[in-house]
């Protein structure tokens, strides 16, 4: 089995599929409800930062609004601390399992959020970090991660692949919102497991297909592997 460096960690709210008018068929390969890494189609852990709105994330994560205000202190208490490295990295990326776990329990139990880790094919790493120093050149938390070289945490799940942009501020758009799973579908007959996502044997395939298409956001594409920790 390849191994798997570790990108970061995020709790997920599952969330009812997309019906997006004149894109019928874009999600259709989606289980409902459904995850992603993609935080424009799958509610995350709240986080910290300036283009973010606290209450309206926090909302939509699935914590009630008495246990915000302490939310937002926990988050501030491990964002940027933990000795060597913070727990929790800009941007939404953990360090462990662990860290999510914690959050979910004290103030979104009732959120169904599951906890997921992501990450990169040790061989496709070196050319990851070497494309985005040069077209971003940002320290954001999946470079923190990824440099570190750590296998994945152990006790989790191989769910899959889901391909996905990385873009100034970590991973951003899934291939989900290009509309790109119908035609990867129609050209290599390659379809998602239960899950939505790429199984293994055919993530070769599928990123292929992906890195020669121009029709896709512009950042730098790779299929990261995501993994299921239990609660």
């Amino acid at each position: 089995m390849t191994e798997i460096v570790a990108a970061g960690y995020v709790a997920v709210r599952p969330t009812a599929r997309p019906e997006w008018a004149g894109f019928a068929d874009a999600f259709v390969h989606l289980p409902d409800p459904m995850i992603s890494l993609d935080e424009s189609l799958s509610p995350h852990m709240p986080s910290l930062t300036w283009a973010c709105d606290w209450d309206e994330e926090a909302e939509r994560f699935g914590v009630t609004v008495e246990r915000r205000a302490d939310a937002r202190e926990w988050i501030a208490a491990h964002d940027g601390h933990g000795g060597d490295m913070p727990d929790i990295f800009y941007t939404d990326v953990s360090r462990s399992p662990a860290v999510v776990t914690e959050f979910v329990q004290r103030f979104a139990p009732m959120s169904g959020a599951r906890i997921l880790g992501y990450g990169l094919r040790a061989p496709d790493v070196d050319a990851f970090l070497a494309r985005h120093a040069r077209e971003l050149n940002q320290r954001d938390g999946i470079i923190e991660m990824l440099e570190r070289r750590e296998p994945m945490a152990p006790g989790g799940r191989v769910l899959g692949y889901e391909p996905c942009e990385a873009n100034f501020g970590g991973i951003t758009t899934s291939w989900t919102v290009n509309h790109l799973p119908p035609n990867v579908q129609r050209a290599t007959g390659v379809r998602v497991n239960g899950e939505g996502l790429v199984d293994p044997a055919d993530v070769d395939v599928v990123d292929a297909w992906i890195q020669a298409t121009p029709a896709k956001e512009p950042g730098i594409w790779r299929a990261w592997a995501v993994t299921e920790y239990p609660r």
